[in-house]
């Protein structure tokens, strides 16, 4: 294993430069676990191997077990005890002071910190906690435990700030950040269950907020669940537990207030885990335990054409990017492509002024007969993707012509495409699969990628980052970036949310992202030289990585556009259309009809095929729509057309059947119909072996297979014709041929 050691003058040794000569542990939350050698063995262990006397206090505002105490005397406290103060009277008594000074460390247990705050702010618990670090004691917590031994406490008083609130509206009356609880770790604001609850967007906002109402630029701290960060006296971090930390420095200078929501650029990131440290007091020394990642590309996003993220499937955000990309005085074609089955949405399928064309991604549409939605393809200036998997593009551009027509035809010039919802993360250089299927895919390490589209060739994308509707996600969706950006060496990490959305686009000699929308777009730098992953969650260690926020309207400048080449397409000749033949008076009439807009059809080849297995033969190549010939033999015929010209042809059509009837009931060998006439819904034909091939022809000459019901005893049943009149009954048999049989239909 290699040690890495980085030196980067972005990371100020403040607010750490005033640290006490006490010892600080900050766990992220998340259950303990008691077994030999759980990951919070070692954290808490480092708590009672410095406390001087092995004495520790966990302390709550509610009743607790007994777990906890048993837990640290297990790891070698000489005594634990739980106290609980929950009233102002109890937490003001002088008498609790003397009672906390007794013990050398103090480990307060998760919950809800408002209490906390109300409870204990300028008590004798906040006083025994100043002068026991003071003192060179230990200060521990848990969840709301930790967040109360922050400089500034997030205090939760009108409850919880959700991730996409501080992307939506910093006025909202739940951004309680105080700073005057303790000043145990001054100029810092920390932070819970932090990959597990999507809190780095959450975070980011917790220091806008401040530093726009307060004008000071705090240090965020991070730290997950079932991880911890011990400070030891003399500012060494240490990080232990199942996944890390995170630490992002604010920066005043690019802070700007945009209405209710916050602009920032470029605030720099920091990320260890379990076993990594850095000094805080002795300016900016970082140590890595691991090997280096792939290093992050040096090449900048570089597209000439509009590429449009949406952050969800939201039709009024689509309508909005539709009416955008219209051409002015040009008309727009657009495809939609989509999965086999699923049928998008009517107000996503109906756009005002524009010709739309679906693309299923099916089997039948890779055919050579699928010839007029190619040339829809072709004519397409937009495409819009929505409900597809990489999976099943890959199987569809593979398969076929239209696939891969498909293929070359989003790259290029003159193409704008936008992606709906998650087909979003299908336009980046790799796209994470499982994200929405697993719920703990993240935690358990198993979240699987695929490379995308490569729209965007160094860049990973994240739609719907924050699901409204569930959190469950969470890890998944905030752990997916930075991991794929390390492991796939890119340079940019999109974080999109509901009602909002991204365009790519040149901008004179730049490639600019523009964001638009409700929420603000979340861009993640990739600058990092050094990292690790963790051993079993999908949580990675970088030591450069750079936060942009990104309200409407705000632009980040991402590469260099491109010219992508003029690339002339050949359109196809489409299938002939309604072939048509009939038979009177031994004349075959074959007739249809020419659907060729796009490319002209110089000819036509007609083929011909004798009975229900005859395989076709060229026949005549004509360039009218219409061919004729004499029949004088008893068969039934089929036809089918295809259009030419000097560089292709067409699929055939569809075919064409016609039968010649000479045969009379005296040629009869021995069958016989029964009722003949009929009056109900069943014929039975009765003879001598049973027939290959049925069918009706009428007084005018039309024909039509007849349907044959299974066999009963008394012969073969055939469904007789619904409506009334004169008909024939033909058949083949291998011994005898072609034989009809008279039949009259009467009500």
């Amino acid at each position: 294993m290699k040690r890495w050691i980085i030196l980067s003058a972005l990371l100020l040794c403040a607010p750490f430069c005033t640290l006490g000569q006490g010892y600080l542990l900050l766990v992220g939350g998340g259950s303990e676990d008691l077994d030999p050698g759980g990951w919070s063995e070692a954290p808490y262990g480092w708590v009672v191997t410095h406390a001087a006397n092995g004495r520790v206090a966990v302390l709550s505002v509610n009743d607790e077990t007994n777990v906890l105490p048993d837990y640290f005397v297990a790891l070698g406290a000489t005594e634990a005890h739980n106290i609980k103060v929950d009233t102002r009277a109890l937490a003001t008594d002088s008498a609790l002071y003397d009672s906390l000074m007794a013990y050398d460390a103090f480990f307060f247990k998760g919950g809800d910190q408002s209490r906390y705050y109300a409870t204990w702010k300028d008590s004798q618990v906040t006083r025994a906690m100043a002068d026991k670090f003071a003192a060179g004691g230990v200060l521990a917590g848990t969840s709301a435990g930790l967040h109360i031994q922050s400089g500034v406490v997030f205090t939760a008083e009108n409850g919880s700030v959700y991730p996409e609130q501080g992307l939506e509206d910093l006025s909202n009356d739940r951004f309680t950040l105080r700073h005057d609880f303790t000043q145990n770790l001054p100029g810092l604001v920390a932070d819970s269950h932090f990959i597990e609850r999507g809190r780095s967007l959450r975070l980011l906002s917790f220091l806008a907020h401040y530093g726009l109402n307060e004008g000071e630029a705090l240090v965020g701290l991070g730290v997950d669940d079932q991880s911890a960060v011990g400070i030891d006296a003399e500012g060494l971090a240490t990080v232990y537990g199942t996944a890390g930390a995170e630490l992002i420095w604010a920066n005043l200078d690019s802070l700007e207030a945009v209405g209710t929501q916050f602009a920032a650029r470029g605030w720099h990131s920091q990320r260890l885990l379990s076993g990594d440290q850095r000094q805080l007091q002795a300016d900016t020394l970082v140590t890595f335990l691991g090997e280096a990642p792939t290093a992050a590309s040096e090449t900048q996003e570089t597209h000439a054409d509009r590429v449009y993220l949406m952050g969800s499937a939201d039709a009024d955000v689509y309508e909005a990017i539709v009416a955008e990309v219209m051409p002015d005085g040009a008309p727009t074609h657009l495809v939609l492509v989509h999965p086999e089955n699923q049928l998008p949405p009517t107000a996503f399928r109906l756009v005002e002024g524009a010709s739309v064309t679906l693309l299923a991604t099916s089997a039948e549409n890779n055919t050579l007969a699928a010839a007029p939605l190619r040339n829809a393809l072709r004519e397409a200036n937009v495409l819009v993707w929505m409900g597809n998997t990489m999976e099943e593009l890959n199987d569809f551009m593979q398969g076929g012509p239209t696939g891969e027509l498909l293929q070359a035809h989003y790259a290029r010039s003159g193409v704008t495409n936008v992606m709906v919802g998650e087909d979003s993360r299908l336009a980046g250089a790799w796209a994470v699969t499982n994200h929405r299927r697993q719920a703990n895919a993240a935690y358990r390490g198993d979240l699987a990628f695929t490379p995308g589209l490569g729209l965007l060739a160094t860049t990973v994308v994240m739609p719907n980052t924050i699901d409204l509707s569930t959190s469950d996600y969470y890890e998944n969706t905030v752990s997916a970036v930075p991991w794929a950006l390390t492991q796939y060496g890119l340079r940019y990490g999109l974080y999109l949310n509901a009602n909002s959305y991204v365009r790519y686009q040149a901008e004179g000699d730049h490639t600019q992202l523009t964001a638009r929308g409700r929420f603000a777009t979340v861009l993640l730098e990739n600058t990092s030289t050094v990292g690790r992953t963790a051993e079993v969650r999908n949580v990675v260690a970088y030591d450069a990585m750079e936060y942009s926020v990104l309200p409407e309207g705000h632009t980040f400048t991402v590469g260099y556009p491109v010219t992508r080449p003029e690339l002339p397409y050949t359109y196809e000749l489409e299938a002939p259309l309604s072939p048509l033949a009939t038979y009177e008076a031994e004349a075959m009439q074959l007739t249809w009809t020419d659907p060729n807009t796009l490319a002209q059809a110089t000819a036509f080849a007609v083929e011909r095929a004798l009975g229900n297995d005859g395989e076709f033969a060229p026949l005549a190549t004509v360039t009218e729509l219409a061919y004729q010939e004499t029949l004088t033999e008893v068969g039934e015929y089929r036809y089918r057309i295809r259009a030419i010209n000097d560089d292709t042809a067409s699929a055939w059509s569809e075919e064409a059947r016609v039968s010649v009837v000479t045969a009379l009931v005296s040629q009869n060998p021995g069958y016989r119909l029964y009722p003949n006439p009929g009056s109900g819904p069943v014929l039975t034909l009765r003879g001598l072996e049973a027939p290959t091939a049925l069918w009706w022809t009428d007084a005018l000459g039309r024909h039509w297979p007849a349907e044959r019901i299974t066999p009963g005893p008394e012969g073969w049943h055939v469904a007789a014709p619904t409506q009334p009149g004169l008909y024939q009954l033909c058949f083949t048999t291998p011994t005898h041929g072609l034989t009809c049989l008279p039949v009259g239909r009467t009500r």
